[in-house]
């Protein structure tokens, strides 16, 4: 009995002898310590998930070497891409055009969440207008152009309207965040725009829009200059109703010693008898400064 009591003692002297410096305490403790440097990938990237994908580019990649090179990842970012639209289509189509140039899958990302940005909460992120009395039947086409700055309407009351919207104001005491016009005048009208209802619009180029066409009922597509107020400068009359119009140039030759580039101006209408007329234009130039 006395030698096992001996031996407790010499254990438990022993132990006590095993004596920790503090230093060596802290240095323990300290690799215990969860750090954000220190932490997997996995758990890091995991984290990046719920951040937005311009936070991950112009904030988190600037801390540290260390995010920097992990976010430096294509396939990171393809596969984020491709994450966000559900998986429902491919992130992309395998065309040739992309062989020549290489495909920026972090910019995509990041024009993706702003465009999500934008849509995800309609009542903090857009005013609502609504204009009134200045139809008077059912507006059925709309197209917006010169980078939205200008729009154009009609609709059954046979009738156009050219706005600048930049010029509709919402107020401030709006009901529920909808401001109703009443008495908003628009930049132009032509209340006798055709014999029929207008059902289509198209531009002679969206991004710098001159001139518009307009599919109606009446069988005819009109062509209206902008820069003189909505006045017609042509008509081109179809077989049936004209249901959509659409505009395009093409470019078919250039001399370069003059610099005078050659164009075609196509017109595509659709008809209600199941036909597609196209108006061709010959000949056609402009001077390339």
């Amino acid at each position: 009995m006395c030698e096992i009591q001996q031996s407790v003692k010499e254990q438990l002297t022993e132990i006590n002898s095993l004596h920790i410096t503090s230093d060596l305490e802290n240095d323990i403790n300290e690799a215990a310590e969860p750090k954000l440097l220190n932490l997997p990938v996995e758990i890091i990237l995991k984290i990046c998930s719920f951040l937005e994908a311009d936070v991950l580019k112009y904030s988190l990649s600037k801390v540290c070497r260390r995010f920097e090179n992990i976010l430096a990842d294509e396939h990171l970012w393809k596969f984020w891409v491709h994450s966000k639209i559900k998986g429902y289509f491919p992130a992309l189509p395998n065309l040739k055009i992309w062989d020549d140039s290489p495909i920026e899958w972090e910019e995509i990302c990041v024009e993706m969440d702003v465009e999500r940005k934008k849509w995800c909460n309609v009542k903090e992120t857009t005013k609502h207008i609504v204009i009134k009395d200045v139809h008077y039947a059912s507006v059925d086409t709309v197209l917006l152009a010169n980078k939205g700055g200008i729009c154009l309407s009609g609709g059954r009351d046979r009738g156009m309207a050219f706005w600048h919207v930049m010029d509709l104001k919402a107020s401030a005491s709006a009901f529920d965040g909808t401001t109703i016009l009443r008495d908003a005048k628009p930049h132009h009208i032509k209340h006798d725009a055709h014999a029929g209802w207008v059902w289509d619009l198209a531009a002679d180029n969206i991004e710098n829009a001159s001139v518009i066409f307009s599919a109606s009922w009446d069988n005819t597509v009109k062509a209206w200059d902008l820069v003189s107020g909505l006045n017609c400068i042509e008509t081109f009359r179809c077989g049936m109703s004209a249901l959509s119009v659409e505009y395009s140039t093409v470019q078919t030759s250039t001399i370069d010693v003059t610099q005078l580039r050659y164009q075609n101006g196509v017109l595509v209408i659709g008809t209600c008898d199941s036909a597609l007329e196209f108006w061709i234009q010959n000949n056609s130039y402009s001077h390339e400064l």
